[in-house]
């Protein structure tokens, strides 16, 4: 028993088969069959002539089909070229742009970090001069404590991130803080558990 995708394959096959021979017929009895009743009608009426058209058909379709090589190769040849140009020429825009890119965010970095150092630069200065202001030549003291407490904190924090990620334990830290006093105008340095 035919399965009903092998009765739509063979139906297909028969009405392409019945279309190719409908053109086939067409082609022959519509074309070939009176070209080649004229030209024998023509060959019985004019043999000479008859015989050199033939020769010069014959002899001229090797030059127009290899023309017609040379047309299609030419073609293919310069749209092959105008993409490799189109291409390169895009790579080249890309690299460009790309180099300008990096120059830019380069520049920007540079232009980030510097106003970064300036910015905490003022604040340390300004920092430095209130606690002068407030504490006279002691605030040289708080101010350098002050600093030195968060440089320690910042390391020691930086340090211990890196143990705590590497090792997974959960241990807590020790932090530096910075308590003013208002007794003898210094701060207090005191090391405090965080958790």
């Amino acid at each position: 028993m035919d399965s009903p995708e092998s009765n739509k394959l063979a139906s297909y096959f028969d009405r392409s088969a019945s279309s190719v021979q409908a053109y086939a017929t067409k082609l022959e009895f519509g074309y070939a069959r009176p070209a080649f009743q004229a030209s024998k009608g023509y060959f019985e009426e004019f043999p000479v002539l008859s015989i050199f058209l033939f020769a010069f058909g014959l002899l001229s379709l090797f030059p127009i089909l290899f023309l017609l090589g040379i047309i299609a190769f030419s073609i293919v040849g310069i749209i092959f070229f105008a993409v490799g140009l189109v291409l390169v020429i895009s790579l080249a825009i890309i690299l460009v742009l790309g180099s300008i890119l990096i120059l830019t965010l380069f520049v920007n970095v540079c232009i980030a970090a510097f106003l970064t150092s300036m910015l905490v630069s003022a604040y340390l200065l300004i920092r430095l001069l209130t606690l002068v202001r407030q504490h006279g030549l002691d605030g040289f003291n708080a101010w350098a404590t002050e600093i030195r407490g968060y440089i320690v904190q910042t390391l020691n924090g930086v340090v211990l991130d890196q143990e705590n990620e590497s090792v997974g334990s959960s241990e807590s830290s020790k932090s530096m803080v910075v308590v003013e006093e208002k007794k003898d105008s210094s701060p207090i340095v005191s090391e405090e558990e965080a958790s």
